[in-house]
């Protein structure tokens, strides 16, 4: 790419050789120098390919590691409200068991009861078979 500008703006190339702009005091080799056969120009678009491809990653990498460090912040936060979440539950069910009224005494002789009255019914009915043969329903 820096050929085909070097070739697109040559007319801005002093006569001495040096780019337009630049130091000639800086030690660095100009622009002619560097491009003055094809496999410099060459090797120094490569250099340029490879230094952007390199900058090109790390841009992704930091990307890709500010990404990895948005979704574990995101774990913490969801982690966080989740024990926040359980504390209120844990309270809000404290609250209602101090606020419901006691629960009545458990009928402990509900079983008993039954019985009595499964017993009774059994001597309803044999007495009253004993009795009805000697007094006949339709007699």
């Amino acid at each position: 790419m820096s050929l085909c500008l070097l070739l697109t703006f040559r007319e801005l190339i002093a006569p001495d050789g040096m780019s337009v702009g630049s130091d000639p005091e800086n030690g660095k080799k100009n622009d002619l120098e560097r491009f003055s056969t094809p496999e410099n120009a060459l090797v120094e678009l490569l250099k340029e390919q490879l230094q952007n491809a390199k900058e090109h990653e790390n841009q992704a990498r930091e990307r890709e590691q500010q990404a990895l460090e948005r979704e574990r912040e995101g774990w913490e936060r969801e982690v966080r409200l989740l024990a926040l979440l359980e504390a209120e539950q844990q309270a809000r069910c404290d609250l209602e068991q101090k606020l419901l009224p006691p629960l009545p005494p458990p009928h402990r002789h509900h079983r008993l009861g039954w019985l009595l009255a499964i017993l009774a019914l059994a001597i309803a009915a044999l007495v009253w078979t004993r009795t009805s043969a000697y007094w006949p329903l339709g007699a």
